[in-house]
């Protein structure tokens, strides 16, 4: 896997945490809209699984950094052997 392929991955990652983050927010305002029977557990419950998964997110975020980084140098230092033979 190159580093672009890294990066790429790493910044969808990033887009599909921006977008748990919006679901939970519209959730939570569609939810706490005045109705009978809606209790307060609903909303926490909804914010903690978007958590959870922004959580998950990052993790994964941080544990491919040092691969992207690493692979980035690596094909630095090819880049260099192939122009000083």
């Amino acid at each position: 896997m190159k580093s672009k392929d890294l990066s790429n991955l790493i910044i969808s990652l990033l887009i599909l945490a921006a977008g748990v983050k919006i679901v939970t927010i519209l959730a939570k305002g569609y939810i706490t809209a005045p109705a009978i029977g809606i209790s307060p557990g609903i909303i926490n419950s909804i914010d903690s699984v978007g958590n959870l998964f922004l959580i998950g997110i990052g993790v994964l975020i941080l544990i491919l950094l040092p691969f992207y980084f690493s692979k980035r140098s690596e094909e630095g230092k090819q880049k260099e052997m192939k122009a000083n033979p």
